[in-house]
């Protein structure tokens, strides 16, 4: 446990033995408020301030002491012992110094001293004593049960999170680092052959690059970084070929101001450029289209055709479909839809998101 962590049990602690101090200061105080017009015998006013005294030193036995070293460890029959004991003394306690006070008073004052026993516990009035501390006790154990209950939850829920955001990091740094081999390689291709390609790749490259590395690791980004880092690597993924390709992606601008989760698409264009069949097929084509419905509703479609014989262009894979899944329901529950269909000559994926949170 570090020093941070355990400040904050402690002045955790501290507050709920303030809170249970003023509580039972305030309820018993009110109480003998309550007949200060009714003419009580003064030993009616010494024993409510001596039940206040008792119950703030059980408050404080049992928040500082008992609770913390037994209970909360689950040694409940030393807890209970203990604060049996504890009430027990100083029940006793009370006793004897009320019969001191009765003892001291003048002979005319007006005491409730008829057939009562100077030292006995047989007297009501003590039985109702004991009964108060161990309802304070009580009281001091419900406190402290909530206090656990929440703390359990709470720890539970961070685990939660926790879990959540390092699967969240793994999924986001699955991107395929094969695809980036290939623009590295292609890059050094034209670079030979002093293309003028070469520097308007490498800016593309650094942008992609630097997205991956830095923008991804927040929260949230903006939705037009995220669709350039998609034109980026479109256009990186032309470089494969030497004809021209049938990728058409089409944009409404009026994507502007919303956030979206970095990488949130990007797993559908690379499995489209993945498993299209433009490298076999001149008629093969990629159709994308983004866009935003009643400003909040982002539209994601993506379509491409796929060659009639199945084959494996890579065998180092893409990120998959099942880790956009994962992501979307961890990222974005209850405010997804996802429809993926398939047939024999295309691939179709509709997503759409609600972006109004």
């Amino acid at each position: 446990m570090n020093k941070e962590h355990g400040q904050k049990i402690i002045n955790s602690n501290n507050y709920r033995v303030l809170v249970q101090v003023a509580f039972w200061i305030v309820i018993l105080g009110t109480m003998s408020l309550l007949v200060l017009g009714f003419d009580a015998p003064r030993d009616f006013y010494f024993r409510n301030i001596l039940q206040i005294i008792s119950a703030l030193i059980i408050v404080l036995i049992n928040s500082l002491l008992l609770l913390p070293h037994f209970f909360a460890r689950k040694k409940y029959k030393q807890y209970f012992l203990w604060i049996t004991m504890a009430i027990i003394l100083l029940t006793c306690i009370n006793v004897i110094n009320e019969s001191k006070f009765l003892d001291l008073q003048p002979p005319d004052a007006k005491i409730e001293m008829k057939d009562r026993p100077k030292h006995g516990l047989i007297d009501i009035k003590y039985l109702i004593n004991f009964l108060l501390l161990a309802g304070v006790a009580m009281a001091g154990i419900m406190v402290e049960s909530l206090y656990q209950f929440n703390r359990q939850e709470k720890l539970v829920a961070e685990a939660e999170t926790e879990k959540l955001e390092t699967e969240l990091k793994f999924l986001k740094n699955q991107i395929n680092p094969h695809f980036l081999l290939n623009v590295l390689n292609n890059v050094f291709t034209l670079s030979l052959i002093k293309s003028e390609q070469t520097p308007e790749i490498i800016l593309k490259l650094s942008e992609l690059l630097r997205y991956m590395l830095y923008e991804s690791s927040q929260k949230k980004v903006s939705l037009g970084k995220e669709i350039k880092y998609i034109e980026n690597y479109i256009e990186l993924f032309k470089l494969k070929f030497e004809s021209e390709l049938n990728i058409r992606l089409k944009i409404d601008d009026n994507y502007h101001e919303k956030m979206i989760a970095p990488l949130i698409l990007i797993p559908f264009v690379e499995n489209s450029c993945k498993h299209s069949d433009l490298d076999r097929n001149d008629g093969g084509w990629i159709y994308a289209e983004i866009k935003i419905i009643d400003d909040k509703l982002l539209v994601f479609h993506l379509s491409n055709s796929v060659s009639a014989v199945e084959y494996t262009k890579d065998r180092t894979g893409g990120i998959g479909l099942e880790n956009v899944r994962r992501r979307l329901e961890l990222e974005y529950p209850d405010r997804h839809t996802l429809n993926i269909h398939k047939t024999d000559t295309k691939f179709e994926v509709t997503l759409q998101i609600d972006l109004s949170q």
